[in-house]
């Protein structure tokens, strides 16, 4: 190999490994909280596109659903039920994230408190109310376990 090879070969080498390092430092680092946050926003956007099943995909099969005025849900054929009443006139929604907890990788049970404004095809606000939702730890993945929804009012 003649020293030109060499010095070519170290010179490219260089630059693919300061590529490396910047690509690595530019690699978005989700927290646990984000992650939570993250799939708790592909459920509620499947809910607002009425995809129930995208929606039911992510609950667990022993879950709840409680929302102010309706019966208690219990299972994912009655959670599936509850939601098409509850999501009937929904054209867009917008979510406001409260707090979640605990922040910790591998919890059990995670909890999302956020506000929904729910708005219909008019784009005319319908619906302001306040969600519990938990997510319970399962071998595949965190399922929604229980969800509570109140009036804002």
């Amino acid at each position: 190999m003649s020293r030109l090879q060499l010095v070519v070969i170290l010179f490219l080498g260089s630059l693919l490994a300061s590529c490396v390092v910047a690509a690595e430092h530019d690699m978005e680092v989700r927290s646990f909280k984000d992650k939570i946050i993250a799939l708790t926003d592909e459920m509620v956007d499947a809910f607002a596109k009425h995809d129930y099943d995208a929606v039911m995909g992510m609950w667990h099969p022993d879950g709840y659903v409680s929302v102010e005025g309706i019966p208690l849900a219990h299972g994912t054929d009655a959670i599936r039920e509850n939601l098409k009443k509850t999501s009937s006139s929904v054209d867009h929604l917008v979510k406001t994230y409260v707090e979640v907890g605990p922040n910790e990788e591998g919890a059990d049970y995670v909890y999302v408190l956020y506000n929904e404004k729910l708005y219909d095809q008019a784009d005319k606000l319908f619906d302001d109310r306040k969600c519990l939702l938990v997510w319970r730890k399962t071998d595949a993945g965190y399922k929604a376990s229980f969800l509570m929804i109140n009036s804002n009012e």
